[in-house]
């Protein structure tokens, strides 16, 4: 049987939840939409298509090492 490294079978940190709470999730959202909004007010949306064009050429590329 292969043991697994220490830093995996360790003891959990004191205070460490492991997971994302609500708050942070919500907050999280809040940013990106006025990041969103704020683009497409400021910029028409420019920052968006250019990362949806580099999304689209990663897609590519993912698929291509499928």
């Amino acid at each position: 049987m292969i043991s697994r490294p220490s830093c995996l079978t360790g003891p959990v940190r004191l205070g460490h939840q492991g997971g994302m709470t609500n708050t942070v999730a919500y907050s999280l959202a809040a940013l990106i939409g006025l990041a969103i909004a704020a683009d497409v007010v400021l910029n028409d949306g420019t920052a968006l298509l250019f990362l949806a064009k580099k999304f689209s050429d990663l897609l590519y590329v993912v698929a291509f090492w499928r």
